[in-house]
């Protein structure tokens, strides 16, 4: 998946819908677990077009900066998000 993907509303409305159809369908809480590129789409989701239905995060391995046509993952509003989140990042990660 492209990066002006992962910053639309399509990823953002198919997280919601898989969340709201858990949800629904087993009653269990829906935490999301993403490593790298994946961290963008939920934060996207999140932050953007505020999609309740997820009940944690955790980011791995996050681009936390960028260059050239790469945003930041961290250029999000995160005081935005109201839910726990956990951002493990090792400091020898090929991942910017």
């Amino acid at each position: 998946m492209d990066y002006n993907k992962r910053f639309s509303a399509a990823p953002a409305a198919d997280i919601g819908a898989g969340t709201q159809h858990v949800h629904e369908t087993f009653g269990v809480p829906v935490s999301f677990v993403d490593t790298s590129r994946g961290t963008f789409s939920v934060v996207n989701a999140e932050t953007c077009f505020k999609i309740d239905r997820v009940d944690g995060l955790v980011l791995t391995a996050s681009m936390l900066t960028g260059s050239g046509r790469v945003a930041k993952s961290f250029r999000f509003d995160l005081a935005q998000i109201r839910k726990p989140v956990l951002v493990a990042h090792h400091h020898n990660d090929d991942c910017w």
